[in-house]
C-alpha cells in the first residue's frame, strides 16, 4: 500500500514517522516491552502488528524483534510489512 520505507519524500517520512510513534506507544501501552515473556503480552503485540503470535517469535528469534535492534526514529525497528500491515488496519478503522 505505501510501497517502500526508503523514498525520499518529506511528507511521506513525516507519515510513516507518525504511524510509527503510535505503533510503538501502542505495543508500549501493552506492556509488551515491560513484560516480554509474558504470552499475554506477546499475544497482545502480534494482535497490534496484525500478525501470528508465531510470526512474532519468528521474529524474536531471528533478531528482528523491536527489542533487538535500533532505528532512527523511536528507537526500535519493525518490520516493514508488519508496519504496513498495521497501517492499513489503521487507516480503515479511520
Amino acid at each position: 500500500m505505501f510501497g517502500s520505507f526508503s523514498g525520499n519524500d518529506e511528507f511521506v517520512r513525516m507519515l510513516v514517522r507518525l504511524f510509527a510513534e503510535e505503533f510503538v506507544a501502542e505495543l508500549r501501552e501493552r506492556g509488551f516491552f515491560d513484560q516480554w515473556n509474558d504470552f499475554l503480552s506477546v499475544d497482545s503485540a502480534a494482535e497490534v502488528m496484525g500478525i501470528k503470535r508465531e510470526r512474532l517469535f519468528e521474529m524474536i528469534e531471528n533478531g528482528t524483534s523491536p527489542r533487538c535492534y535500533r532505528h532512527s526514529f523511536m528507537g526500535y525497528k519493525f518490520d516493514p510489512e508488519d508496519i504496513n500491515r498495521w497501517m492499513e488496519r489503521r487507516l480503515l478503522q479511520a
